[in-house]
């Protein structure tokens, strides 16, 4: 992919600005040459899909989990829900990650006797 593509396949410098009046903090990801934008998750939405999750069936469970992450954090671009079953087969557990990553779930700490 030419540089020229790559820009393309990233919010304009506007596009940003927006994303981050509307959502604060926001977090650039490329995944194969294609940009996502996401923002973290509260803790209240978390808990709201961890909840969701009892419903689902346990083979399905991280599938959905993964998915719920996604929709609810990823905020460019705008996917509709045919995307989930056309990306590439790791996108969707490679982006959850990520942003369960930068929502707190990490082992990036720095921890101290005092």
């Amino acid at each position: 992919m030419t540089e020229q593509a790559k820009q393309q396949n990233a919010p304009s410098p506007e596009e940003v600005a927006e994303l981050k009046k509307t959502h604060g903090k926001v977090f650039k990801l490329s995944v194969n040459d294609r940009q996502y934008c996401f923002r973290t998750l509260k803790r209240q939405e978390h808990l709201k899909i961890v909840s969701s999750m009892e419903a689902v069936e346990p083979a399905n469970r991280q599938i959905m989990f993964d998915e719920a992450i996604v929709r609810n954090a990823l905020v460019w671009p705008k996917v509709d829900p045919a995307w989930y079953s056309t990306c590439d087969a790791g996108d969707v557990a490679t982006l959850a990650g990520f942003i369960l990553e930068k929502s707190g779930f990490t082992q990036d700490v720095k921890v101290e006797e005092i």
